[in-house]
């Protein structure tokens, strides 16, 4: 089933029973893109840009996680490692070796 509008477009596919897709189930579903951005899945075998907040009171993933390619500026744990970019709202994402 498609829904569709002049705005959207929505692809709703039914199964004959109950199934629990992973995430690159779900994401082989897609047409061939460039990319997908993916919410929820946080302990998938993705790459991913960590959002984090010391004022939310959580620790950040990453070092945990090999799959975080980028993160705020702000997370200490990031300075572990130069390979992660950081990010900000008002900055591209850049390598790390730049001090913390």
């Amino acid at each position: 089933m498609v829904i569709a509008s002049s705005r959207r477009l929505a692809k709703i596919r039914e199964f004959e029973t109950e199934v629990d897709l992973s995430v690159h189930q779900m994401l082989a579903e897609l047409s061939a893109c460039d990319w997908a951005l993916v919410e929820g899945f946080k302990h998938a075998d993705l790459p991913k840009i960590e959002v984090w907040r010391a004022s939310a009171g959580h620790a950040v993933q990453y070092p945990g996680d090999p799959f975080i390619v980028a993160g705020p500026p702000t997370a200490p744990a990031l300075c572990l490692n130069p390979s992660v970019c950081r990010c900000s709202i008002s900055t591209v994402c850049r390598p790390w070796p730049n001090s913390c």
